[in-house]
């Protein structure tokens, strides 16, 4: 690996997928500052040096947890916000009182922001429109970053100097990154990916087969590129490692909590049963409504991610919902 030019690179989130981005980070030679924003998390992470999340991996020693927002970021040369999508916004807010000086800011957030905005909305809304920002997205399952198993996303940026800075703070022997200018694209193929996973889920906890499957995933990735080619994105950025992707690894692949949530829900629980039994924050679920509302803005007709909104919000049957697209 070509060494770079070592930073002091603040992640804001110390879940799963922030740890496990921190931990990269830390492997390429970076100063890392790991906030926490629950002091019990954080007081475990600081005496033990492992996270609930990734309890296989011990923490590096160049990465530093921290609760307080204000010391974690003073010393930043960079910032990589990974907080669930309901709380984005809030943490943009309270980053800009803080601190705003002008350091590369990226964010690995899969998801619509309340009601229905794009991360990269907010974002100008709070630090300016010419402000550079990155999106991270791509088919990584944290703990498998954490193992160092070979992984690939997308870093995209309007601003092709932004998408590099993180590119190369991040790329490492097993860890590639691809470059896009089509923040749009990668946005809404982090959103509708995590929303069609409920709906295979669904389908393979209904008892349907790998024909149906596979039927539901290429409609969904229709879907997607309706929507998103609506919206203005470009179609390669839906056949690249942020769109086909992603799609197929949350589609398919139990690790993933919106998958493993359609999958019950498929069984035969309830919404709530289901949030339950999955146990952590499930975006598609939280997104459904916000990306009803896009769709509905656009005027499209996208059959899957319909009755996906009419499942998880107007608490129709699954079974019905599924075999109604045929």
């Amino acid at each position: 690996m070509e060494k770079q030019e070592a930073k002091t690179i603040v992640v804001l989130g110390a879940g799963a997928w922030g740890t496990a981005l921190a931990s990269v980070l830390a492997h390429n030679h970076h100063t890392v500052h790991l906030w926490e924003f629950d002091p019990t998390h954080y007081k475990k992470l600081k005496e033990t040096r492992i996270s609930d999340y990734l309890p296989s991996q011990c923490l590096p020693e160049n990465l530093i947890p921290f609760c307080d927002l204000s010391l974690a970021v003073k010393e930043a040369q960079a910032i990589l916000i990974v907080v669930p999508s309901h709380v984005f916004q809030n943490t943009l807010i309270n980053l800009k009182k803080i601190s705003d000086k002008p350091v590369p800011i990226a964010w690995a957030t899969k998801g619509l922001i309340p009601p229905a905005s794009l991360a990269h909305d907010i974002f100008h809304e709070v630090f300016g429109k010419g402000a550079p920002c990155t999106v991270l997205t791509g088919p990584t399952f944290a703990k498998e970053v954490a193992e160092q198993l070979p992984t690939s996303l997308l870093a995209a940026s309007t601003d092709i100097v932004s998408a590099m800075f993180w590119r190369d703070k991040l790329k490492n022997n097993y860890f590639h990154v691809d470059i896009s200018q089509d923040m749009i694209g990668a946005q809404i193929a982090g959103v509708v990916k995590n929303v069609l996973a409920i709906a295979i889920g669904m389908s393979d906890g209904l008892g349907y087969g790998a024909n149906t499957r596979c039927a539901l995933i290429t409609r969904g990735l229709n879907e997607m590129i309706c929507l998103g080619e609506a919206m203005g994105a470009k179609r390669d950025t839906f056949l690249s490692v942020a769109g086909i992707g992603d799609l197929i690894l949350t589609c398919t692949d139990n690790q993933s909590r919106n998958r493993r949530f359609g999958l019950a829900l498929g069984q035969g629980q309830t919404v709530e049963e289901a949030l339950k039994t999955v146990g952590l924050l499930v975006e598609g679920y939280h997104n459904t409504k916000s990306l009803y509302q896009l769709i509905s803005r656009y005027r499209l007709t996208l059959p899957v991610l319909e009755k996906m909104h009419e499942v998880l919000i107007q608490q129709k049957s699954a079974a019905l919902a599924i075999k109604s697209l045929w």
